[in-house]
């Protein structure tokens, strides 16, 4: 919807051109007439309008101070001239501030129609290039993380385990080496857990880590290196500190009254542990993990399996490659033993996630004798499912509906993006974009309806009271259940059980 505003000293001007407008153009609202100029500019003060048309000669402000301001202050507005003046003079200064339309009085409703159509199709053009720009944005941020996220995951595992590693991959990932000599950086882990009174679903709970992480100090950013529902292992970098000693003390103080203010404010129990603090990234390449922490290696392993799976699906079979051959680095570090389970494991992951559970290729891993046979078999057997899956028009049905049977019988769960994502093993921001590609809408909408659509039964049946309901529908409260039933049918679940 856009809004304009209408100046004129002529009463009957104003009001056919407001009725005139309103009923002519249903994107657009009339914001406000007014008879002078100097009125115009004290809403403009305190008001964005897409639109102004103007008169030009009034008694105490002009439709050229208008302009003027316009165009100091507000330069996506568009000023049309509303006169019977068409001298030189007024003509030379609306092009000075911008004014490109021009309306004679008597005003012929065909110009002024084409005059308004041509700017409406201007703001939607201006409109949908702000829109892509801001999802092109946010698409960058989020592969942005994608990547730190699995730049940090292969320092973990021992991909990448020297310092000439750390700069090839930081070099093809296009990571300056002023950021791994200046970004200071930490390990910790950070939980959630819902208060008796707490107010959000599993996927608010997500969120709000994210919100509550973003109160530490000196923070630049934080990656999720791993994150299953509310809780998670992260990655953060740092500026400014002088000694890795306060980095750990600002971090711990900064967690502390985290962890304080969520359960003050928002009734949400958290908990966390500091793994590593270091002054640059390439102090990372020493961290082992301590025992009895929160993360273990076989969380990173999985999520490598993830990503490949997410590789297949999206038939980009270098992907694919390019984690298989991480996979064979990390091997080297365990038994022959563990490498063969590695490689079954995942080839029966992609099995049953993607293809139903049926055979997907004939390379057995028992015989393989060491790393490299057991690898060249995992070649094989990752070739085997392309020429596969490129056999079949559409492999990603499986995903979408053991999501949806997924959701349908935990909907009385406290489930989320992260647990159905987990559910058919791929990555929280991969499934996201696939299942709204393949659906039209988005996981949390989709899960949202079948929820609602529920208490409607539920509450038709006039059997139940407002808390059981909100519970079968997977809302531990019953506020946020109200609150979350009126956004998507209206009324509140009262007002809709009395209309049935």
């Amino acid at each position: 919807m856009f809004n304009a505003i209408i100046v004129d000293d002529e009463q009957t001007i104003r009001d056919g051109l407001s009725g005139y407008i309103s009923r002519t153009f249903s994107d657009i609202s009339i914001s406000g007439v007014f008879s002078d100029g100097k009125d115009a500019i004290e809403f403009l003060e305190k008001n964005h309008v897409n639109i102004v048309l103007t008169d030009i000669m009034m008694s105490v402000k002009s439709g050229i101070d208008v302009a003027r301001y316009v165009y100091e202050n507000s330069p996506d507005t568009k000023v049309v001239f509303l006169s019977a003046y068409q001298e030189f003079e007024y003509a030379k200064q609306a092009i000075k501030y911008g004014v490109k339309n021009y309306l004679s009085k008597p005003i012929k409703l065909s110009e002024l129609n084409e005059v308004t159509n041509a700017l409406l199709r201007e703001f939607h053009i201006i409109q949908e290039t702000r829109n892509n720009a801001q999802k092109d944005n946010e698409d960058l941020l989020t592969l942005i993380s994608i990547v730190k996220r699995d730049f940090y995951s292969d320092i973990l595992l021992g991909i990448l385990h020297t310092p000439e590693e750390l700069n090839i991959r930081a070099n093809k990932i296009r990571l300056n080496k002023d950021f791994l000599i200046q970004t200071q950086c930490a390990i910790f882990s950070f939980s959630v857990f819902p208060g008796p009174e707490c107010y959000y679903g599993s996927d608010e709970l997500c969120n709000c880590v994210s919100n509550l992480l973003r109160e530490i100090n000196r923070l630049v950013t934080v990656v999720p290196v791993i994150q299953n529902n509310s809780s998670g292992f992260y990655v953060a970098e740092f500026s400014g500190f002088s000694s890795c000693e306060d980095l750990c003390c600002s971090l711990q103080n900064d967690l502390e009254a985290i962890v304080n203010n969520a359960k003050e404010n928002l009734c949400i129990n958290a908990e966390f542990k500091i793994l590593f603090c270091g002054m640059d990234i390439f102090e990372m390449l020493n961290y082992h993990n301590p025992e009895n922490n929160s993360f273990s290696t076989p969380d990173l392993v999985d999520d490598k399996i993830k990503s490949m799976i997410s590789g297949i699906l999206s038939r980009d079979y270098q992907s694919a490659k390019d984690i298989l051959n991480d996979l064979r680095i990390y091997s080297h570090s365990i038994p022959i033993n563990e490498s063969r389970s590695l490689m079954a494991k995942l080839f029966s992951k992609i099995s049953s996630v993607i293809f139903e559970d049926l055979p997907v290729s004939s390379v057995s891993f028992e015989n393989a004798s060491d790393t490299q046979e057991l690898f060249e078999k995992g070649n094989e057997a990752l070739s085997s499912i392309f020429e596969k899956a490129s056999e079949t028009k559409d492999i990603e049905n499986p995903i979408i509906a053991k999501a949806k049977k997924y959701i349908y019988e935990h909907l009385s769960d406290d489930i989320g993006l992260d647990d159905i994502a987990g559910h058919v093993y791929l990555n929280p921001v991969y499934f996201s974009r696939f299942f709204k590609q393949h659906t039209g809408q988005t996981m949390t909408e989709y899960l949202t309806k079948a929820r609602v659509n529920l208490a409607c039964k539920m509450l038709s049946d006039h059997k139940y009271k407002i808390h059981e309901i909100s519970y079968a529908c997977g809302y531990r409260s019953s506020k946020y259940f109200a609150k979350i039933f009126k956004q998507y049918t209206g009324q509140t679940p009262s007002e809709f059980s009395k209309n049935k």
